[in-house]
């Protein structure tokens, strides 16, 4: 295996390991305290800057409740970041004021990211179409 493609599985796997825990709402501070480990530790894995042993791997996914396989899938999009983002507003804020009904709740929009995770390239296409024009119609 060429160095480069070494890198590019470990920034593979280290975007990966910052979706599964920011889905979550979790803190690099809180993974690695869990893993025993400092956060400096976990930005490098989540920069790709340091590689992740098969061991820690597993810890993480066992902590982020997610299956070793995920990490290796490159899956990420600017549509899966922008869901991120909002699930992680809406998780932070409880207020009264944000309960409206227009508001997802956060197991919808996981349920969301999980399911386009799994859709091929073409059906991601389709749905981030099919997403735009529904904001355009706004």
């Amino acid at each position: 295996m060429k160095e480069s493609d070494a890198s590019s599985i470990n920034t593979v796997i280290g975007s990966n390991i910052r979706y599964f825990r920011r889905i979550r709402s979790q803190t690099q501070k809180f993974l690695a305290d869990e893993l025993g480990i400092t956060f400096q530790q976990i930005q490098k894995y989540e920069r790709g800057s340091n590689r992740v042993s098969a061991s820690m791997l597993f810890e993480i996914a066992r902590i982020l409740s997610v299956n070793v396989v995920d990490f290796f899938k490159n899956n990420t999009s600017p549509i899966q970041n922008a869901v991120v983002a909002e699930s992680r507003n809406i998780i932070k804020s409880n207020s009264p004021s944000r309960q409206k009904k227009d508001v997802v709740n956060s197991k919808e929009i996981e349920l969301f990211v999980k399911g386009f995770c799994k859709l091929s390239p073409k059906q991601k296409k389709v749905v981030t179409s099919m997403m735009q024009e529904m904001l355009d119609a706004r």
